[in-house]
């Protein structure tokens, strides 16, 4: 694929599926309504919605790999949770002087087993970024802010909205051509990366964030 067309993460696609017709205001509110449903569901019920919005998303034209590619947040994002609930088995662990703890065995059972807790946590935000990912992927960010200029009582709030929901896809969006010019100076990935590319991404957001700030004005 040519670096031009290469697609970022939550990028509005084209389509005809369902989800595509569907007018923006009722995704929205769906949208908010699973959100909350979600974040009730214990975690194994969490974790058994993943195959069935994978299926929904295919079917609705995106490829697994689209769909693993807008997971690798929350892969990078579990990495670090199971690192701080290793950390804080550990920490409970040793507090205890490993009282009730005999063997090996036992102790790396305690050790890196995750809290569930944790479990929870991660699932949540598994499923949750699935749905969002197959809201952003149907929904154009003009139908999205027509959709909310429909029913909201002032053009402001509209716009502060629909410019809201909009923050995410820039942001990966912003991301994409950094890591694209990252990959083309021989850069690779690693902490390094990161490290480099962050303050980047914080400095680039801020300032097309004031350049949309002085377009809506100029518009006003």
């Amino acid at each position: 694929m040519a670096v031009s067309s290469r697609r970022f993460l939550f990028q509005y696609q084209m389509g005809h599926s369902i989800l595509h017709k569907m007018p923006a205001i009722f995704k929205l509110l769906l949208l908010i309504l699973l959100s909350i449903g979600i974040f009730f569901l214990p975690w194994k019920a969490a974790l058994e919605c993943v195959p069935l919005v994978c299926l929904g998303t295919r079917l609705c034209g995106f490829s697994f790999r689209e769909q693993r590619r807008d997971l690798r947040p929350v892969v990078f994002y579990g990495e670090f949770l199971y690192l701080s609930a290793l950390l804080s088995n550990w920490l409970k662990v040793s507090g205890t002087d490993f009282a009730g703890i005999t063997g090996w065995a036992s102790l790396l059972s305690a050790v890196l087993i995750p809290t569930p807790a944790s479990l929870t946590a991660f699932a949540h935000l598994w499923t949750l970024t699935q749905v969002s990912s197959l809201f952003f992927r149907t929904t154009s960010p003009i139908a999205l802010r027509h959709g909310i200029a429909a029913v909201a009582p002032f053009k402001g709030i509209a716009e502060a909205i629909a410019l809201f929901f909009g923050f995410i896809p820039g942001v990966f969006e912003c991301w994409n051509r950094l890591e694209l010019a990252w990959a083309a100076r021989g850069g690779k990935n690693g902490l390094r990366k990161i490290a480099v590319l962050t303050p980047l991404l914080v400095s680039r957001g801020f300032y097309e964030a004031s350049q949309k700030a002085q377009a809506m004005e100029a518009r006003s």
